[in-house]
């Protein structure tokens, strides 16, 4: 839609609108008669608009979606992972027919510790983010 159209909808529909330049999960919404940030910080309006004008800024703006899934939905998708991952081994899909030059063997073990560190600290992450999560929603309700 085009910038006066969003201006419109998210003044008179209140919903949350975004340009295609902005980053993944910024948006912009009225609130009342102010204009806030994802983070709910008050945005000077006329500053807001002004610098946002003419070029690109008058194309490509729409509605923001956001990401329908509920905490739950969530636990349950990183505890699936968590499970899934608890234990993991690296195979490499092209293993070298040739291993007779001394750098192939290297190179594979390396390859290896690096998927294996990286995997195993995105389960540890997404572990904690789980648990995180889980003391929010006991909190919460």
């Amino acid at each position: 839609m085009t910038r006066k159209e969003a201006m419109a909808f998210a003044i008179s529909v209140g919903k949350p609108i975004r340009h295609n330049s902005f980053s993944k999960g910024e948006f912009v919404q009225y609130k009342g008669k102010e204009l806030v940030d994802e983070e709910g910080t008050i945005l000077p309006q006329q500053e807001f608009w002004a610098i946002r004008s003419g070029g690109s800024w008058e194309n490509g703006w729409e509605e923001y979606k956001r990401i329908d899934m509920t905490k739950e939905k969530l636990l349950e998708k990183a505890r699936e992972f968590e499970k899934k991952n608890k234990s993991f081994t690296w195979k490499p899909i092209d293993f070298p027919e040739d291993m007779t030059e001394e750098n192939t063997l290297d190179e594979l073990v390396s390859e290896g510790d690096n998927m294996y560190d990286a995997l195993k600290e995105a389960v540890k992450l997404i572990s904690d983010l789980a648990d995180e999560l889980e003391y929010k929603i006991e909190v919460e309700d």
